[in-house]
């Protein structure tokens, strides 16, 4: 269903299908008897009944198919009749879905046939691609806030709540990309200082990071965060050749919503930033997309009769910047899949069949297990497994527009003084 390394945590199959459409009885005005196609993209939650049962219990499903189901259908609902559908939020068309005990499954449109196609990890968006995606971000963030003031999302969905037990399964994921870096850097005789500012400054980013997912700080903005707005879940068509006056040249199609939550919008700029731009791109350009992105936020609001007067760009960069530790930290963990180990991982046969007897056990011991191995140091261990071959690769510097990724970044966040603290 998808090119290899595009589908990361699930199974995807295409499915065309050519049908005739007969009518038993033929009027005058009836059409003639006529063909038509469908083409979709059926996603499969995993089988393996552990990763299911973690997927389960960190609501990531459910998450994703409330979202196709409920949620944007009435946010797009709520802008039709308030702008008459100036600001559509654009996802793939739902055709079936169903979430249960034994299985996941969810049925869309393949945007693919339209032309829409997924840019390529090691490029990165250009400033007019990352441009349109900001606009599609905004109207999410724009549209869910205005909505909200009169209908209480959480309440309708309270499985939208930000995540404590995922955002702590981050920073244990955040502090091992440290510590690679720091076991790199140790390798680099030319790089003295810049390794003693980070490993003077790890702890205090690290407890930034923390800090930040905090319920105490209550943003002045805050709404539906799509959670995982990186290169690998925007889909992107090239209008050149249309006329395409309301978009511009590129129109977007956001996919994978099973990290949705509602937040500040910071954080999804923040993992936009971190994983669909290059270091060059934000080092010309990063203002130029944030005013972009608060341009078209303003817009929104403003049409949809729900100003935001105390919000203006200034509020907005300081917003970004009180998570720029966050978003070091996921510059670096998005830095990982430049490697070729990360490839390996992503790319392999996610259809991998059990012994019965084997795949029986683990659904016995899965109510088990799964509370056991989401604690702290089951985590670190699988997450020390995972990023064991990634560290090897980087030392070893095998994979030159990786390592190059990775000192860019550190240059980029030495400049912004990120290491600077105390």
């Amino acid at each position: 269903g998808c090119e290899k390394g595009e589908g990361y945590t699930s199974v995807l199959v295409r499915v065309d299908v050519k049908a005739v459409i007969i009518y038993e009885e033929i009027h005058e005005d009836a059409y003639d008897p006529h063909e038509i196609e469908y083409h979709v993209i059926i996603k499969f939650g995993s089988q393996d009944p552990l990763e299911k049962g973690m997927y389960d219990t960190l609501r990531f499903n459910q998450r994703e198919l409330l979202l196709y189901t409920h949620a944007i259908d009435e946010l797009n609902a709520f802008q039709l009749e308030k702008s008459d559908n100036e600001f559509p939020i654009n996802i793939p068309k739902f055709v079936y879905g169903k979430y249960s005990d034994k299985n996941y499954v969810l049925v869309l449109e393949n945007m693919k046939m339209d032309y829409f196609s997924i840019i390529n990890i090691n490029n990165a968006l250009n400033f007019e691609q990352a441009k349109a995606a900001l606009s599609q971000l905004a109207r999410l963030h724009a549209v869910s806030y205005v909505y909200n003031k009169d209908n209480n999302i959480l309440k309708k969905f309270p499985c939208f709540k930000a995540d404590e037990q995922l955002k702590n399964i981050f920073i244990m994921g955040y502090n091992f990309a440290f510590e690679f870096i720091i076991e790199y850097l140790q390798t680099k005789p030319d790089m003295k200082i810049l390794l003693e500012k980070i490993k003077n400054a790890k702890s205090s980013i690290i407890n930034d990071c923390k800090e930040s997912f905090k319920e105490q700080y209550i943003p002045y903005i805050t709404c539906l965060n799509h959670g995982d707005s990186w290169n690998n879940n925007i889909m992107v068509k090239d209008c050149a050749n249309e006329r395409n006056d309301n978009d511009g040249r590129y129109k977007i199609c956001v996919i994978d919503w099973q990290l949705c939550h509602w937040d500040t919008p910071a954080y999804d700029l923040q993992n936009f930033i971190a994983g669909s731009t290059t270091p060059d791109l934000r080092s010309e350009h990063l203002d130029n997309l944030l005013q972009h992105y608060h341009v078209c936020f303003t817009e929104v609001t403003n049409k949809l009769g729900s100003p935001t007067p105390n919000w203006g760009y200034e509020q907005l960069k300081k917003e970004y910047d009180r998570l720029n530790a966050y978003g070091f930290l996921k510059k670096i963990m998005f830095s990982v899949n430049l490697s070729d180990a990360q490839k390996e991982l992503v790319t392999g046969d996610k259809h991998g069949t059990l012994n019965p007897c084997l795949n029986n056990g683990k659904k016995i011991l899965s109510t088990f297990l799964i509370p056991v191995l989401l604690k702290p140091f089951f985590v670190n261990a699988q997450i020390s497994i995972l990023f064991d071959p990634i560290k090897k690769e980087l030392i070893s510097e095998k994979t030159s527009h990786f390592n190059e990724r990775v000192i860019k970044i550190l240059l980029e966040a030495e400049k912004i003084g990120i290491f600077e603290r105390k």
